[in-house]
Formats: structure tokens, sequence, C-alpha cells
């Protein structure tokens, strides 16, 4: 499991984990019939999404152990990732659509009694109250989390480049499948998009994601999400699945919340079932 240290998104260097089915001695073109390779973004960065954040790692090892390669990443100014985390339209320039920073007002003071985390997963502060809405950015609105699409480009430009005519899949967990599913889905490389309880309805955060991309994509699509999933919730996902195009599937985990708190093995052995035999 080395460290990347020659990954450079827009913002500078970015902070990342790459995981190789052959061990760490595998290396572009030397390693025998590397199935895949994988971008695996985490969960929004100001609700406590990092790379480490558990379902993503036992995502990815369920990935490895059906032969992909996997690269995990924080995005821009999480960990030791270069840059700041700013709301704004980073996936474009790291600002707004104007070319402004994000509002300062829409940015949770840090550690400050009600900020929303996503150990907290509904929005909701230590006390059990909504965070206060001025930490929520307007949906749809100039500088809402329109974010960080630039640094998962920059992940599959990597990864493409690490292992020349392998098939590039693109996968990501809450926010990060939001991010993962439309850059993906927008990019001719990338063959299977990859969701992991997908922000697919209204959040509980107040943040509205679209996902004009992925609905009009035909490319092969695997969904996991957890049964009880508050902040995600399954009767989204599944209207969302059923406007799909094929080929898509999707795991349910049992009584599994959005973290998938005690069931995050479970998340990369769904992975492993959905893929395994997966010949596209």
């Amino acid at each position: 499991m080395p460290t990347v240290t020659d990954l450079i998104g827009p913002a500078g260097r970015l902070d990342a984990i790459l995981d190789e089915p052959f061990g760490s001695h595998a290396r572009s073109g030397q390693a025998p019939a590397i199935r895949a390779a994988v971008v695996f973004a985490h969960p929004h960065p100001q609700y406590g999404g990092t790379m480490h954040t558990k379902a993503v790692f036992q995502g990815a090892k369920g990935l490895v152990r059906i032969g992909c390669a996997v690269l995990r990443f924080n995005f821009r100014g999480v960990g030791r990732s270069a840059g700041t985390f700013d709301l704004g339209d980073g996936e474009k320039r790291g600002r707004n659509g104007a070319g402004d920073e994000a509002p300062a007002q829409w940015r949770p003071p840090v550690g400050v009694q009600g900020a929303p985390t996503i150990q907290e997963r509904s929005g909701r502060n230590g006390a059990g109250d909504e965070a206060p809405a001025q930490w929520r950015p307007p949906v749809g609105v100039q500088g809402a989390p329109t974010i960080l699409k630039d640094d998962f480009r920059s992940a599959l430009d990597y990864m493409a480049a690490r292992y020349p005519g392998v098939k590039l899949w693109a996968a990501g967990f809450s926010f990060g499948a939001w991010v993962a599913l439309e850059v993906g889905a927008d990019d001719d490389r990338v063959s299977v998009l990859i969701g992991i309880a997908p922000p697919v309805a209204t959040s509980l955060s107040g943040h509205e994601y679209t996902f004009e991309r992925t609905l009009a994509s035909r490319k092969a699509k695997f969904f996991v999400q957890g049964e009880d999933d508050e902040v995600c919730p399954l009767a989204g996902l599944r209207a969302f699945y059923a406007r799909l195009e094929e080929p898509r599937e999707l795991a349910i985990i049992d009584s599994a919340d959005h973290l998938f708190e005690g069931k995050t093995q479970e998340v990369g052995e769904a992975l492993e079932d959905l893929l395994k035999d997966y010949e596209g």
C-alpha cells in the first residue's frame, strides 16, 4: 500500500495511496493482467470525509481482491493535499462560477459546536439539533458544492498514465460518488461507474446534487446502498436507479446506515460480488 508522491492536481500535490493486487513491487507494464485501474473518491471533506474513511478503505480492498489497482486520494485541502477546500466551483478553477472564492459564511467554523461532520451523519450537531442554516450553502446558487472534479480528473490522468491500456473505472462514496459518477460518465476513458451511497436525493445537509451525465450514460453502473441510510435514503436511490440506462446493478446492505457503521467490510464484499464476474 505505497503512498503516492507524484499525483499533482490543479492546486498542487494530492495526498494519495495506491493499492495494487500484486503487492508493492507491481509497476506499470510489469504487473500481470491488472483488471482495471480505479480512482476512488471520499465523502464530503467538510463533514469529515477522507481517503481513510472506513467504507472507502474497505471498498478499495474489495476491488483489489478482484484484481484492480485502486487509487485513493484526499481532495485539495484535506490531509496533506495542497490547496484549500472552499465550497467553490473547484472542478474548474477552485473558485465559484464568477471566479471568486465561495462566500465565507458557507464555511462551517472548525471545531465550533453545531458545525456538521460526517460522523454526525444527519447534518445535526452533537446536541441533536440541526446545523445552523448559515453554514449550509443555498441549493443551486453559485458557490454551492459543485467542487473538486478537477482533482478527480487529475487522478484519472495519473492512473491512465501508470497503467496504459488498462480499463479505467471511477468510484466514490457519498459526495465522492457524485464526483466519480459525473466525471466518469463524461470521460471517454472510463468504462465503469461505481457509486456507494450517492446523494441522489436532496441530502440532509441541505445540498442538492444533480446527475445529468450519469443518467444519460450507457456505461456500466454499480451501486452499493445501506438499507437504513439516513443521509441518502434508499427510496431516493431506488427512484434514481429506475431512471438509469442499462447496464446497472444494485446491492443493498441490510440494516446499514450512511456510514455503514459495523458493516464497512460488507461494502468491499458487495463490490467484489458485483464486479468479480463483470466482463465489460
